[in-house]
């Protein structure tokens, strides 16, 4: 099955940075790397667990967990798609 490399460049933070999401599609299947240049959202998160949930059919939620999955949630990534084909990103929202 054939690898394809995705790239998204978006406008300018308050400091000056620019987010820039990457990743892979393999088929129907796609994998999300996010880096923000000057510095990841997550780059000093100390987390061992990742539980990925479909929320809706444009909405996939990922929660980082210390502990494991029964431990504690130190952060949620929710990335939203314009549709159900899930071809183009919408947003990214950390918290």
């Amino acid at each position: 099955m054939a690898r394809d490399a995705i790239s998204t460049l978006t406008g300018s933070a308050t400091d000056g940075t620019q987010t820039h999401v990457t990743g892979t599609t393999v088929g129907t299947k796609r994998g999300l790397d996010v880096v923000v240049i000057g510095g990841s959202p997550i780059a000093d998160l100390n987390w061992d667990a990742l539980d990925v949930q479909q929320t809706s059919s444009i909405v996939d939620t990922y929660l980082f967990y210390t502990g494991g999955l029964a431990g504690t949630l130190v952060a949620t990534c929710t990335v939203t798609y314009t549709d159900s084909s899930k071809d183009n990103l919408n947003t990214v929202l950390w918290t």
